[in-house]
C-alpha cells in the first residue's frame, strides 16, 4: 500500500462502506458513482481536511473500491457540465410522461440485433444528452443550450443521435434539424436511416403509396413529418410543395439537410416564416450537426464577418427562444479550439454547456489499438505495410491530372484478398450481407476515374480467367499469373493463417473450398465511384441516367463493391460490411486523418477478415494521433472527476503541447484554429514525452549534432558515471545547460514534439524543474562510440523509399524512447514496483507509470548503431525483391554514416515528470512555425476547389 492510501486509509474504507450500503449490490455508471461518493465523502470529511489534490485521489480510490467490488454499467458516458443543476429538468418529468417514439426504437434497435446491453446503453446516454439540452417546455420560454458528443470513428454515433431525436420528441421537442455532412451521399445516407430510425417510413413515398419501413414497419405508420427525402434537400423539397407549412402539422417534424449555404439560408427563411406568419404553437429547436467539425465552424479571423455555414447555423438557432445545438464528431480538435470566450451572445458554436465523450465496447469494436497497438513487438495480422517503390504505385505528392498506369503490387493483392475474402463470408452463412473495398489513395476526381478503369479491367480478366480455369486442377489453375497470385496468397500468406488451421469460432477453411467460391463471387463485384461528382460509374436508373452507388439496390443479394474515391470516403460516409481498405493517400492534420479510419468500426463475425494496407508514413501518423486522443481522453476523465466546465477544457486543450504538436501534422485545419497562430502559447509539459524518432538521411546533420553532444559531455564530463547497464548517468545538471544543448540541436520539423526553441525556453524558464537527469544510452552493439567510449545502442530503422529525407527509427511505431530508460536516476525495488503494476493492472511499467513518480526530468542521448534487418516484421509481407532493394538502401545508408567505424548517429529524448503547477511558459507560435511544421505534409484536400462539391 502507498503511502497516500496509508494516510487516507480510514477516510478511504468509511466512505466505501457507507456507499456498499447505499448501493445495495446496485451497479451504477462510473459518473453517478463519482457522484454519489462525492456525496459521501462530505459525509465523512466533514471538518473539510481534505485537499484539492488529495480529495481526488480519495475520490478515485474509493471509486475503484467500488468499481472492483461491485461492478459498473459498461460504457457510459463522460460528461463535462456548465451546470449540473440544470439538468434535473428531464429527471423530475421522466415517470410523469410517455415515450412511444424512443419506445418504438428500442424495438427497431431490437430487430436490428442490437444487443440489449447496448440499448440500454443508448438509452442512458441521450438521457444524460438531453437532460443537458434545453427544456423544449421551459417556463421561462427563453432557454438556450450548446453541446458536442465525441465518439470513436464509425462507433455507433449515428445510433446515438437517432436515439436523441426520438427521446427529444417524447419529451416535447417539434422541430429537428440534422445537418448531414457536406455531400449529397452523406446527406442521402443520413436521410434514410433517419426515414428508418425515426420517421418510420421511405421518406420519398409518403404522400403516395406509402413503404413503411423501420420503427413504422409493425404498426404500419410513419411518427414524424418529413421536410426532405432521399432524393430532394430542403431546397427542392419545398419548391416542390409550396404550399406546405412547418406549423400546419401535429406530428413533429424533421429536416435532414447539407450544410450548403443556399439550403441552410432557405431552411432559415422558412422557418421565420412560420414563427412570424402562422405562429406555430411550440418554439423550441433541437439542431443535431453530424461532422460537427466539418464545415460548421467559423474560420474567420476575430473581427471579421463569420463564415455561411457558420452563420448560418447561428441565425437558425438564435431563431427559436427554446434552442439546442448538439454537435456530434470523432474529431473534437476543431470544436474545442474555437475560443470558449465567444460563448457570450451566442457568437459561435463552443460547447459551452456541455461536452459528453461516448464510449466503444472494447471487445466489440474494431479500432483503436485493436489496429494499431502500443506493444511495439506486436505486428497485427490486419496491417499490411505498402512499399512506395512498386511499380506503378502513385506518388503520395501528385497532380490533379495524373497518369495511373497501372495496378501495383500491393492494390493487386488487397483486391486479391477482397475476393477470397467474398468467398469465405459465404462459406460462413453470410450470403445476403453487404461487403465492400475502400481504394482511398487521391483526392482529385480526373485521377480517380483512371484508377476506376484500371480495377474495373482487373476485375473482368480475372472474371474471365476464373470461368475458364476453376474447374481445373491447381496445376492447370496457377499457370495463369493473376490466378496464381491468389493461390499462393491464401495457401502461404500469414494473413490466412488462422483461416486455413481452423479457430473456435469458426472451421477451416480449404484451398478447394475458397477456389470453387471464387467464380460465383466475382461475377458479383461492382467497381464504383463515391465521390461529389460522379455517382455509380457504371450503374443506370430506368431512364438511362447515371445513377448513385446504393446498398439499398443490393438488399436481396448483398452488395460486392469496391469503392473507388477520395473525400467522400474520408468524412461520414459508411461502406457496409468494409473488410479490405487501400490507403495511402496523406492528410496535413490530425482529424481529417482519423476521419479516414473507415475500417474502424463494428465488425462482428468478421473482424479477422479485414485487412488494412497502408504506408510507413501513414503507419507512423495514426500511431501518434490515437496516443494524442488517448491523452485527451484521459485528461477528460480527470477534468470529471475533478468537476471541471467545458470552459475548462477548451483551455486546457489550447495550453496544452501534447495537442498541438504530437506529429508532423498539425491538430486541425489552420482558418480552424485562427486563435492559435500569431499568439503566445501558454505550455505544461507535465507527464509529456518526446523523441526525435525521424532523423535526417543527410551525414552533416549528424556529425553536427554529434559535435554538439561531445562538446556538452565534455563541459559536463566529471558529472558523468558510468553505470552497470553501459549507460552514462548525470545527476542534476542545470536546466541552463540542458536548455542551450537543445536550443543547438538540428532536428528536423517532422519531430515538432521536440521543437527545440518551444522546449528549450520552456526548461529554461521553468520554476519546477531547476536541474534534470541525463543519461548517454549504451548498448550491446559490438561497435563503441570512439569519443565516448560505450557500446552504442542498437536500434532497428524503416526508410520509405530511397528518396525517403528520414530515418524512421524502431519498428513499425517509430519510437526511440523506451519505457525502462525512464527508471533511471529513480531507481525501483522489485517489491516497489509490484506495488504499481498491482495498482495500475499493467503487465510492465509504461511511460507514464514512471512519470508519475519521478521526480527530475530526464534528457536522454542515443548514440545509435543501426541494424540493417533484412527480415524486419514491419516488413513482413514484401516480396524478396522489394526486401532486397530495402536491405540495400539501408546498407549504403551505414556506409554512408561510417557507422561502424564508431560514429554512432544521434537521437534524443525528453521526459518530464507529471507534476501539476500553475507555472506555464509562454511560448510564441507564429505563422512560419505553423509552415514549417506543415511542410511536405498538406493533404491535397486543402486545395478542393468548388466545382467538386455538387449541390442540390
Amino acid at each position: 500500500m502507498n503511502d497516500f492510501k496509508i494516510k487516507y486509509e480510514e477516510y478511504i474504507d468509511k466512505s466505501y462502506r457507507i456507499l456498499y450500503t447505499l448501493l445495495g449490490g446496485q451497479k451504477k455508471t462510473h459518473s453517478e458513482l463519482v457522484e454519489d461518493a462525492r456525496s459521501v465523502i462530505g459525509i465523512v470529511d466533514r471538518n473539510h481536511i481534505l485537499k484539492d489534490a488529495d480529495y481526488i485521489q480519495v475520490l478515485k480510490a474509493i471509486v475503484d473500491k467500488v468499481e472492483i467490488e461491485i461492478g459498473i454499467l459498461p460504457f457510459n458516458p463522460i460528461v463535462l457540465t456548465k451546470d449540473k443543476q440544470a439538468t434535473y429538468w428531464l429527471k423530475k418529468t421522466k415517470d410523469t410522461i410517455p415515450h412511444p417514439y424512443f419506445s418504438r426504437y428500442r424495438v427497431y434497435l431490437q430487430d436490428e440485433r442490437f444487443k440489449e446491453s447496448t440499448i440500454n446503453n443508448i438509452e442512458a446516454t441521450c438521457e444524460k444528452i438531453l437532460s443537458n439540452c434545453a427544456n423544449p417546455c421551459s417556463q421561462s420560454n427563453n432557454e438556450k443550450k450548446k453541446g458536442l458528443v465525441v465518439g470513436d470513428v464509425q462507433s455507433g454515433k449515428t445510433a446515438n443521435y437517432l436515439g436523441l431525436i426520438n427521446m427529444a420528441y417524447d419529451y416535447g421537442y417539434k422541430i429537428v434539424v440534422l445537418l448531414a455532412g457536406t455531400t449529397n451521399s452523406l446527406r442521402e445516407q443520413t436521410q434514410k436511416r433517419t426515414d428508418k430510425g425515426v420517421i418510420g417510413a421511405k421518406s420519398d413515398t409518403i404522400g403516395n403509396s406509402i413503404e413503411y419501413i423501420g420503427v413504422g414497419f409493425d404498426k404500419k405508420e410513419h411518427y414524424v413529418v418529413p421536410f426532405t427525402n432521399q432524393s430532394t434537400d430542403f431546397k427542392k423539397f419545398i419548391q416542390k410543395n409550396l404550399n406546405v407549412s412547418l406549423g400546419d402539422f401535429k406530428k413533429p417534424v424533421v429536416l435532414v439537410v447539407k450544410k450548403v449555404k443556399s439550403i441552410l439560408e432557405s431552411v432559415g427563411e422558412r422557418l421565420q416564416s412560420a414563427l412570424d406568419e402562422k405562429g406555430l404553437d411550440y418554439q423550441s429547436i433541437l439542431i443535431i450537426d453530424d461532422e460537427a467539425d466539418n464545415a460548421s465552424l467559423n474560420s474567420k479571423k476575430e473581427g471579421e464577418n463569420p463564415s455561411a455555414i457558420n452563420r448560418c447555423i447561428r441565425d437558425i438557432f438564435n431563431k427559436f427562444p427554446i434552442a439546442s445545438y448538439v454537435g456530434y464528431t470523432a474529431t473534437p480538435f476543431a470544436n474545442i479550439f474555437v475560443s470558449p470566450n465567444d460563448e457570450e451572445n451566442n457568437l459561435d458554436l463552443f460547447p459551452s454547456d456541455f461536452i459528453v465523450q461516448l464510449r466503444s465496447s472494447p471487445n466489440d469494436y474494431f479500432g483503436g489499438r485493436k489496429v494499431f497497438p502500443k506493444d511495439p513487438d506486436v505486428i497485427p495480422n490486419c496491417l499490411r505495410l505498402i512499399n512506395e517503390n512498386e511499380k506503378y504505385f502513385l506518388p503520395v505528392v501528385h497532380k490533379k491530372d495524373a497518369n495511373y498506369y497501372g495496378l501495383s503490387h500491393s492494390l493487386k493483392e488487397a483486391i486479391n484478398v477482397f475476393l477470397i475474402n467474398n468467398v469465405i463470408r459465404t462459406l460462413r452463412g453470410d450470403l445476403f450481407k453487404h461487403r465492400s473495398m475502400m481504394i482511398n489513395i487521391t483526392l482529385y476526381n480526373d485521377v480517380q476515374y483512371k484508377i476506376w478503369e484500371k480495377v474495373d479491367a482487373y476485375i473482368k480478366k480475372l472474371t474471365n480467367a476464373l470461368e475458364q480455369l476453376s474447374s481445373f486442377p491447381d496445376i492447370k489453375f496457377v499457370e495463369n499469373e493473376d490466378l496464381k497470385s491468389i493461390f499462393n496468397l491464401y495457401r502461404g500468406n500469414s494473413f490466412y493463417k488462422d483461416i486455413r488451421n481452423g479457430t473456435e469460432d469458426f472451421e477451416s477453411i480449404s484451398w478447394q473450398e475458397i477456389k470453387d467460391g471464387l467464380y460465383e463471387e466475382i461475377k458479383k463485384v461492382q467497381t464504383v465511384i463515391i465521390n461529389a461528382r460522379n455517382g455509380k460509374i457504371n450503374g443506370f436508373d430506368q431512364d438511362g441516367k447515371k445513377k448513385r452507388f446504393d446498398y439499398e439496390d443490393f438488399e436481396s443479394e448483398g452488395a460486392r463493391v469496391i469503392a473507388i474515391g477520395g473525400m467522400v470516403l474520408s468524412r461520414g460516409l459508411t461502406l457496409e460490411g468494409l473488410m479490405v481498405s487501400y490507403y495511402s493517400r496523406n492528410a496535413g492534420t490530425y482529424d481529417t486523418l482519423l476521419q479516414m479510419c473507415r475500417w474502424f468500426g463494428y465488425r462482428f463475425g468478421y473482424e479477422d477478415l479485414c485487412r488494412i494496407y497502408l504506408t510507413q508514413e501513414n503507419w507512423d501518423r495514426f500511431d501518434e494521433v490515437l496516443s494524442s486522443v488517448e491523452d485527451l481522453k484521459e485528461q477528460f476523465a480527470e477534468m470529471e472527476r475533478k468537476d471541471k466546465k467545458p470552459k475548462d477544457f477548451g483551455l486546457m486543450v489550447r495550453n496544452s503541447p501534447d495537442y498541438l504538436n504530437t506529429s508532423s501534422m498539425l491538430v486541425t485545419a489552420r482558418n480552424k484554429m485562427r486563435g492559435t497562430e500569431e499568439i503566445i502559447y501558454q505550455l505544461n509539459y507535465g507527464g509529456v514525452t518526446a523523441d526525435t524518432s525521424k532523423l535526417s538521411v543527410d551525414p552533416k546533420y549528424n556529425e553536427y549534432n554529434a559535435n554538439q553532444v561531445y562538446s556538452f559531455y565534455d563541459a559536463n564530463h566529471s558529472l558523468f558515471k558510468l553505470d552497470g547497464k553501459n549507460h552514462l548517468f548525470a545527476h542534476a545538471v542545470s536546466q541552463k545547460d540542458i536548455a542551450a544543448f537543445i536550443k543547438r540541436l538540428s532536428i528536423p520539423y517532422v519531430n515538432p514534439k521536440f521543437d527545440t526553441d518551444g522546449l528549450a525556453e520552456y526548461i529554461e524558464n521553468s520554476e519546477i524543474f531547476p536541474v534534470w537527469d541525463v543519461v548517454i544510452e549504451g548498448g550491446s552493439s559490438d561497435i563503441v562510440d570512439k569519443k565516448l567510449g560505450i557500446n552504442m545502442a542498437e536500434r532497428s530503422f524503416n526508410l520509405k523509399n530511397k528518396n525517403d529525407k528520414y530515418i524512421r527509427i524502431g519498428g513499425h511505431n517509430n519510437r526511440v524512447l523506451n519505457p525502462n530508460i525512464l527508471e533511471i536516476g529513480n531507481w525501483l525495488s522489485p517489491k516497489k514496483k509490484k506495488e504499481i503494476l498491482e495498482e495500475t493492472g499493467h503487465k510492465s511499467l509504461s511511460s507514464e507509470d514512471y512519470l508519475k513518480i519521478r521526480e527530475l526530468p530526464l534528457f536522454v542521448i542515443y548514440p545509435l548503431y543501426l541494424k540493417n534487418n533484412e527480415t524486419l516484421t514491419a516488413e513482413r509481407d514484401l516480396s524478396s525483391k522489394e526486401l532486397k532493394e530495402i536491405y540495400n538502401y539501408k546498407r549504403d545508408l551505414i556506409n554512408k554514416f561510417e557507422i561502424n567505424k564508431g560514429n554512432p548517429i544521434f537521437a534524443f529524448a525528453v521526459a518530464f515528470p507529471k507534476k501539476e503547477s500553475g507555472v506555464f511558459i509562454k511560448y510564441r507560435a507564429n505563422r512560419i512555425k505553423i509552415n514549417e511544421l506543415q511542410a511536405d505534409t498538406m493533404d491535397a484536400e486543402d486545395t478542393l476547389v468548388e466545382e467538386d462539391v455538387d449541390d442540390d
